[in-house]
């Protein structure tokens, strides 16, 4: 469940006709007794280079996209790394036949490790028209990998 709380607070020194500045903070807060989301298990603890899920930090003003991305200013971004050994998580039949014909000739590339699951994400941002929008990004934030 998402939920937003808008606060709004007078600011005396404003001066009319000058525009505002909106600061968004996001706090993920887990339901009581909810557990870790099963795909977050897959993350990278270990050093075995196995397909599994790494987190990094990623600031939309570095990649340039502060232009058009209000808030928020970063997030975690996680991606999906590490080697696909046969029948290492596949993704279908045609994954393991894959792994299978790589196995038996180098000319077949092996499977990639790949996402296999999305959580959404709202960004905040100017549309095409210059309007300040928030739009629901359905594959923002990969949950889980698999070899494809």
């Amino acid at each position: 469940m998402l939920s937003l709380e808008l606060v709004f607070t007078a600011n005396a020194s404003a001066l009319p006709g000058t525009p505002g500045v909106l600061e968004v903070e996001t706090l993920e807060i887990p339901a009581r007794g909810a557990r870790r989301a099963r795909g977050l298990e897959e993350e990278c603890r270990k050093s075995d280079g196995k397909c599994c899920l790494k987190s990094l930090k990623v600031s939309f003003q570095d990649i340039g996209w502060s232009d058009w991305v209000i808030a928020p200013n970063s997030y975690y971004m996680r991606f999906c790394e590490g080697s696909c050994p046969h029948n290492y998580k596949p993704a279908s039949m045609h994954a393991q036949i894959k792994a299978r014909l790589h196995s038996l000739s180098r000319a077949t590339p092996p499977p990639c490790c790949v996402p296999a699951g999305y959580d959404p994400m709202v960004l905040m941002h100017y549309d095409d028209q210059g309007r300040l929008v928030s739009t629901l990004f359905e594959d923002m934030l990969v949950t889980r990998c698999h070899c494809a």
